[in-house]
């Protein structure tokens, strides 16, 4: 008697469990943003926009990294702006579902042009 209500526990608990999914069916962006010393950029706005049109994006955390999770598989045009640096993009970054890509993003000093009348 004690086999069968284990049984019977053991089958409405597998009955009752959450199907396990073979794949995820998004991928995830992380990496960290850093400046020309190799100093991370903090609050530096990271954005991905997929060749269908969806956008996301997050700022960077006080170790300059980065995470946009919960991707459509698929190829993504990535931008990265922080006040006193010039905009960086990256055309063609490719998205594979259940991955996490890892892509560091290096900014640049935003250089000022200046007119200057003699």
């Amino acid at each position: 008697m004690k086999h069968r209500s284990f049984l019977v526990a053991f089958i409405i608990v597998v009955a009752m469990a959450p199907p396990v999914s073979a794949q995820n069916p998004t991928g995830t962006l992380r990496g960290q943003v850093t400046d020309p010393s190799g100093a991370v950029v903090t609050n530096a706005q990271v954005s991905a926009v997929g060749s269908a049109g969806q956008t996301s994006s997050t700022n960077t955390t006080a170790n300059g990294t980065y995470e946009i999770g919960s991707l459509p598989p698929g190829q993504y045009t990535v931008t990265a702006k922080a006040p006193g640096f010039a905009e960086f993009t990256q055309l063609g970054l490719i998205v594979t579902a259940g991955k996490v890509q890892q892509f560091d993003i290096p900014l640049d000093i935003q250089v000022e042009k200046q007119k200057v009348e003699v």
